[in-house]
């Protein structure tokens, strides 16, 4: 089980307190903040792209394979792909190298 559902699986069985809070420690926010940060995996199924551009998507070829690739979406359920795209994330930031 991956950080992001650990804490998903945490949040849904959290109790609230009297007053309707749920109380967290100040690395659980951090923590949740940084997961929610990180691109990941959303399966066209859920949801598509909202703007046309390049992502990396996840593709099934005809031989029921799986691999990711990029792929640019011009909207409207429409990948420029011969094979299906099952599901998309957005571009991580490109590598900035060593700060000095």
């Amino acid at each position: 089980m991956t950080k992001r559902e650990e804490y998903i699986k945490w949040l849904t069985k959290a109790k609230e307190n009297e007053y309707g809070e749920i109380i967290l420690s100040g690395q659980a926010v951090k923590d949740i903040v940084g997961l929610l940060k990180e691109p990941h995996w959303i399966p066209c199924s859920e949801r598509l792209p909202k703007g046309k551009g390049l992502y990396l998507v996840t593709v099934k070829n005809d031989h029921q394979r799986m691999y990711s690739k990029t792929c640019w979406y011009y909207g409207n359920d429409k990948w420029f792909a011969r094979q299906d795209v099952i599901a998309w994330q957005p571009l991580p930031e490109p590598w900035r190298g060593e700060e000095e």
